[in-house]
């Protein structure tokens, strides 16, 4: 039996598309009132409208969570409307190609702030609003294999994914005792807007599917019922910052 999540209020980052906006949708079919955030206006007016027209009940704010002022705003606005905060799904991220002789600078100061700074500056806005407010919940962080596997041109992208597995699970343990649970997923190869154009190049979806052990790739509902999973009384009292791999098994190949 899928887990509900009726009445309960959930923001999602990174929802314009891919799995930020396959999370959204989840949580809300499940019950959740959701906040979606994303920078990239058009595709959040589209999530916001297909979650509408089902009826659910959503706020829409296209910020950055690198903006510490909008992200506070924004955990003003859910509390103020639903009456606190009861988890977090923090999708949003950008990626560059770029090994490490090659990026520069500016490049990776980019990465770090959105990927890294942004998961600390909205998981500690969210988990400040859950203690003062004396709100138990749950924050699901999506990092990637990336933080583990050793991969080519991905030198700020694998620094900050890796970043946001070792924040989560000092979080995990810095915020149990208010009743907070933390963990991050790692995802594989994924259909979402960050491999768009790399899928739409001959032959790139069949030599990524030989990557993985299924030999199949990832959609963005797989990731976004792991998610579910980490958010519910299912998961509950024993999964407590783990990262679990969402990969097709790329990371036992």
């Amino acid at each position: 039996m899928s887990a509900s999540f009726e009445g309960k209020a959930i923001i999602v980052t990174g929802a314009a598309s891919g799995m930020g906006r396959g999370v959204a949708e989840l949580l809300a079919e499940r019950g959740a009132r959701v906040a979606i955030v994303d920078p990239a206006a058009a595709g959040l007016v589209e999530t916001e409208r297909t979650l509408r027209e089902a009826g659910r009940e959503v706020i829409a704010e296209p910020i950055s969570v690198a903006d510490p002022e909008a992200v506070d705003r924004l955990v003003a606005q859910v509390r103020s409307a639903w009456g606190g905060i009861d988890g977090l799904v923090h999708c949003g991220a950008i990626l560059r190609y770029a090994g490490s002789l090659e990026t520069d600078l500016a490049t990776w100061r980019e990465v770090i702030d959105v990927n890294l700074t942004g998961t600390f500056v909205i998981g500690q806005a969210v988990a400040t609003s859950m203690v003062e407010d004396g709100r138990k919940g749950a924050i699901v962080n999506i990092a990637s294999v990336a933080a583990v596997l050793g991969l080519p041109n991905l030198a700020a992208y694998s620094a900050s994914k890796g970043g946001v597995a070792a924040l989560s699970r000092s979080m995990a343990i810095e915020l149990l005792p208010h009743g907070i649970r933390v963990n991050y997923i790692c995802p594989g190869f994924v259909e979402s807007g960050m491999t768009e154009d790399i899928l739409e190049e001959e032959g790139a979806r069949e030599r990524m599917a030989q990557q993985t052990a299924t030999g199949t790739i990832c959609s963005p509902r797989d990731i976004a019922e792991a998610c579910a999973f980490l958010l519910s009384e299912e998961s509950a009292g024993y999964v407590i910052g783990n990262g679990l791999m969402v990969d097709s098994g790329v990371t036992i190949r």
